[in-house]
C-alpha cells in the first residue's frame, strides 16, 4: 500500500512541476487521489495476498491517477493558453484601442487572478497607457495590479521594479506628490534581493530624480555606472 502511496505522491509532484501549482500538498484533489489509491491498495491486500492481484490493483490505481492528473493539467494549460492569447491581443490593441484592450484585460483577470505573472503584465499595460494618456485613474489601476502581483510573489524583483517605475512616471506627470509607502518599501527590498544588480540602482535613481532628491539620484546612478563597468 505504501508503495502505491509513494507513486501517488510522485504523481502529485509531477502535476506541480508541469502546472506550476505550488500548493498541491494542501489541495483537496491531491489528498482525494492519495486516499483512493490507499483504499484500493488495502482492499487488494485483504482480498488476496498474491503478487499478481496486488500488482493489478497498483497498476489500476496508477492508471486512474494518471488520467485524473492529465485532466487537471489539461484544464490548467487551457486556462494558461487562453490568458496568453488574450494578453497578446491586449498588447496589440494597447496603443490604439483602449476599450478593446480593457475587454481582454477583464478576461485575463478572470482566469489568472492568482497568477503573479499575468497580474504584473496587466499592470504594465496600464503603466504604458499612462504615458499616452496621463490620468490618475490609470495610475491607480496599474498600481492595483502591481501590488496584487507583488503579494502573490514577493520575491520577483521585476514586479517591484515596475511598481517603482510607475511612481517615478506618476511623479514626473504630477499625478502624485510623493512615492507611495509600498514603493518606499520596494526601494529597500530590491537592494536586499539583489544588491549587485546595476538595474537596481538605475531604477532607484530614476525615482529619486522624479521625487526631486538629486543627491540620492546621483549616488545611485554612480553605483549603477560602477557595476556596469565591472561587468564588462
Amino acid at each position: 500500500a505504501w508503495h502505491v502511496a509513494g507513486l501517488m505522491m510522485l504523481t502529485g509532484f509531477l502535476v506541480q512541476g508541469m502546472s506550476g501549482w505550488l500548493e498541491i500538498s494542501s489541495s483537496i484533489m491531491f489528498w482525494l487521489m492519495l486516499g483512493v489509491s490507499l483504499s484500493l491498495a488495502l482492499s487488494s491486500e485483504g482480498e488476496s495476498n498474491s503478487r499478481p492481484q496486488q500488482a493489478r490493483y497498483a497498476y489500476m490505481t496508477v492508471a486512474i491517477s494518471g488520467v485524473i492528473a492529465a485532466i487537471f493539467i489539461s484544464g490548467v494549460m487551457l486556462q494558461k493558453l487562453k490568458a496568453e492569447y488574450w494578453l497578446g491581443q491586449a498588447q496589440y490593441y494597447s496603443k490604439a484601442i483602449f476599450t478593446k484592450t480593457d475587454q481582454y484585460i477583464d478576461r485575463i483577470d478572470k482566469v489568472a487572478r492568482e497568477d503573479h505573472y499575468y497580474q504584473d503584465q496587466i499592470g504594465y499595460l496600464y503603466y504604458q497607457r499612462l504615458q499616452q494618456r496621463p490620468a490618475h485613474v490609470t495610475y491607480l489601476k496599474a498600481r492595483k495590479y502591481f501590488l496584487r502581483a507583488r503579494k502573490l510573489n514577493e520575491y520577483d524583483a521585476f514586479i517591484r521594479f515596475h511598481n517603482i517605475s510607475l511612481d517615478a512616471r506618476a511623479l514626473n506627470l504630477r499625478l502624485i506628490k510623493q512615492p507611495s509607502k509600498e514603493v518606499v518599501a520596494d526601494m529597500r527590498a530590491i537592494l536586499e534581493l539583489d544588491p549587485n544588480s546595476p538595474m537596481v540602482y538605475e531604477v532607484r535613481s530614476h525615482l529619486h530624480l522624479a521625487a526631486g532628491n538629486r543627491n540620492a539620484a546621483r549616488q545611485d546612478y554612480m553605483k549603477y555606472l560602477q557595476l556596469v563597468d565591472q561587468s564588462r
